[in-house]
């Protein structure tokens, strides 16, 4: 494929398609984005194809570039025009008591699913969306390797995003700031 050969193109989009689309259909819970995003990580491929030489791990570099896309569509959908009344409405001076009342239910509802995180998990995330430390500095202060530390903060979002799903008056939108 790295060649420019079609039928290798083919192959791989058979081989990998299903398994794409599954991955996508369950972060995205759309039929029409997860197809979209399928279809962007094969033009994504097919664009860069000259590099597939140097990748030894076919699987691994699809699901990265899988997860990668996602992570930069879901972002991109995040905080969109249409959101931003409603973020306004939050991070306006002039809040009324409701207005208050509803940040304040939000930030608590935030701080419980946090606290029900497992120990390490819910030290790793502190340190890094509360306190704002990098990656580098929280694996230094907890002895820790890099990438432990990465699994350690997708996987407190991931339980947070679990734990928080469905909570009345809690948008995408604002789940995106309290979680970035």
């Amino acid at each position: 494929m790295a060649a420019g050969e079609e039928a290798a193109f083919r192959l791989l989009f058979d081989t990998y398609y299903e398994q794409l689309y599954s991955i996508t259909l369950l972060y995205t819970k759309s039929l029409d984005i997860a197809e979209d995003l399928v279809q962007d990580i094969f033009v994504k491929i097919w664009v860069k194809r000259e590099k597939l030489g140097d990748v030894r791990d076919l699987e691994n570099y699809l699901f990265v570039l899988a997860r990668n896309t996602i992570f930069d569509r879901l972002k991109s959908h995040v905080l969109t025009t249409e959101h931003y009344p409603e973020l306004a409405g939050y991070f306006r001076e002039d809040r009324t008591p409701y207005d208050e009342i509803t940040f304040k239910e939000l930030e608590r509802t935030l701080n419980n699913a946090i606290g029900a995180l497992p120990p390490q998990l819910r030290t790793v995330f502190t340190m890094s969306r509360l306190q704002g430390l990098s990656h580098d500095e929280i694996a230094l202060q907890t002895g820790l390797s890099k990438q432990t530390v990465k699994k350690y903060i997708v996987r407190a979002l991931l339980i947070i995003r679990k734990l928080l799903n469905g909570h009345p008056g809690l948008s995408a939108s604002l789940l995106f700031i309290f979680l970035s």
